[in-house]
């Protein structure tokens, strides 16, 4: 997702307008001292602690969204509770200094509460970086490298040399925490680019992106405090200098853009999928019957002899004129391929075992399987064939075959192994389109490497079940289950393995409204299979 593709979203466009021109006007107000020095601190005590509570509403929100049976569950429980301590440290600050007009020393009790907070937020971090079952690149662990590096040096300068230039026993404490805060903001930010190495151009990975900016904003706060407030520059004699504007600013402004992230992630979990509605087997504007079958018999030259009226609707045809005696392959629009596969089977074979091809028509394909016995004079010249055409599209007309015409089928059919094959074609589109909507719903929220993931973890389910599973173009393809049952069996199992992690990455809603899409989407033909054999994905 491109920062231009974020800002086209209203919602998000509003809140970072609004969010800038609060930080423009508190930035002035810090800067420019407006109002005085009293103004000044009611104003930089009150509000990094509205925009911490702001920030634990917010975080609050998507808990209280994610799926109870999910880890999300315990990664937002775990964030919010971090935040909520680092909140709560603020208004203890606040409420020293503004309500009791206490001078708050530093160290004090809110730094315990801080720390604590760290550390609830490294769970909640660690574990969504464990839910995505992945490992981390060499490049996640390069960037890592490289902002330890570059936080320890900053750290070395803003804090380590300062202590060492001006020791003192009694401020012991206060320089081991000023390390302590470095140390612990480096394995917050840490984890914050694991998780974005993993999601790498997914959806979600840009909230990440934006609450980690906030943690680095948070950074710099803490390196900044750290040397002000150790050399005595932070405001010195009770009063206001740039650094300690500048400094209450950047503080602030770390809530403010953590909030920001956090709302954006909220707001990308609850936008809606963009998916290619070309990917689903789509119901037609009359759904027709579940299942279409047409008989069509030919001669020795493989030109109609006859047929049921339903060849029409395939054909897209509104009479029969002109298709008695014309040849098979052109009615059809048969290709070469095909009419050469066709007669090598018929010809040599004497059986058509469900041969596939589309049949063209003013407004779209349509899949057909033709099923076909050859038809001998006394066992030994070609005469013709009986042929079945099978497709699960909707044709909007019922086959009103007659019994004699529903018989010549079922021997076709039963002679050709036609029915199960069928069967294992509509099971095997429900369940790619199925496969296909939640690789696509991953993809886009988590990005490359997570949908990977989950194909692993199809991969593992069938392995554990000793089920060789391969890919076929877009496909997945169960080789080893022939029996429809068994079939349904596998796929039901592996469906439930994906849906389980794309429940994981992005949340039981949105895949529900999914699932429940390409459920009502697919043609009644296929969703008949399916139900027969209990492989509907639940949503």
């Amino acid at each position: 997702m491109t920062f231009r593709q974020f800002l086209d979203q209203p919602r998000i466009k509003t809140m970072l307008f609004a969010s800038l021109a609060f930080a423009a006007i508190f930035f002035i107000l810090n800067v420019f001292v407006i109002g005085g020095i009293e103004v000044y601190k009611v104003i930089n005590a009150a509000v990094p602690s509205i925009l911490a509570l702001s920030a634990v509403f917010l975080v609050f929100m998507t808990w209280r969204d994610a799926s109870p049976e999910t880890s999300a569950r315990t990664v937002w429980a775990f964030l919010l509770a971090g935040m909520a301590a680092w909140a709560c440290g603020d208004v203890a600050w606040t409420y020293f200094a503004l309500l009791l007009h206490v001078e708050v020393p530093y160290p004090s009790g809110g730094d315990a509460l801080w720390v604590v907070g760290y550390f609830l937020l490294y769970v909640g971090l660690y574990t969504q970086f464990r839910a995505y079952h992945t490992q981390p690149g060499r490049g996640v662990w390069v960037n890592i490298g490289i902002l330890a590096l570059v936080l320890l040096g900053l750290s070395g300068f803003f804090v380590v040399t300062p202590l060492v230039q001006v020791f003192s026993v009694d401020r012991l404490f206060e320089g081991v925490l000023n390390v302590s805060y470095i140390l612990l903001d480096l394995v917050l930010i840490s984890l914050c680019f694991l998780i974005m190495g993993t999601l790498s151009e997914g959806k979600l990975a840009f909230g990440w992106r934006l609450i980690a900016v906030g943690f680095l904003v948070r950074v710099a706060s803490d390196l900044l405090f750290s040397y002000i407030t150790w050399q005595g520059l932070y405001m010195p004699g009770d009063k206001i200098n740039l650094i300690s504007g500048v400094y209450d600013f950047i503080y602030a402004s770390s809530y403010l853009v953590v909030g920001f992230g956090f709302f954006a992630f909220r707001f990308l979990m609850k936008d809606t999928p963009q998916s290619d509605p070309q990917e689903l087997v789509v119901v037609e504007e009359q759904p027709g019957t579940p299942h279409n079958l047409i008989l069509v018999s030919t001669d020795g030259a493989n030109k109609v002899i006859s047929f049921s009226d339903n060849l029409l609707a395939l054909i897209g045809r509104r009479d029969g004129q002109n298709i008695k005696g014309a040849s098979l392959y052109e009615v059809l629009g048969m290709t070469d391929e095909v009419v050469q596969a066709l007669e090598a089977d018929l010809h040599g074979q004497g059986i058509v075992d469900a041969l596939l091809f589309p049949v063209p028509t003013a407004v779209r394909k349509i899949d057909v399987r033709l099923s076909a016995l050859a038809v001998y004079y006394e066992g030994k010249s070609f005469k013709g064939a009986n042929i079945v055409l099978a497709t699960l599209s909707p044709l909007g007309v019922a086959d009103n075959l007659s019994a004699e015409s529903q018989g010549v089928i079922r021997s076709i059919l039963l002679r050709t192994g036609n029915p199960q094959k069928e069967v294992r074609a509509a099971l095997s589109i429900y369940f790619n389109a199925q496969l296909r909507m939640l690789d696509d719903l991953v993809r886009q929220y988590g990005g490359r490497t997570v949908a990977q993931t989950m194909r692993m973890v199809i991969n593992e389910t069938a392995m554990q079940s000793g089920w060789l599973v391969r890919k076929d173009g877009g496909d997945f393809v169960i080789l080893d289950q022939a029996d429809p049952a068994r079939l349904a069996d596998a796929m039901s199992a592996l469906l439930a393995a994906a849906r389980a992690y794309g429940v994981e990455m992005v949340g039981a809603q949105m895949v529900a409204a999914e699932v429940n899409r390409v459920n009502d989407h697919m043609n009644p033909g296929v969703m008949k299979a399916v139900d027969d054999h209990g492989l509907r994905l639940a949503a």
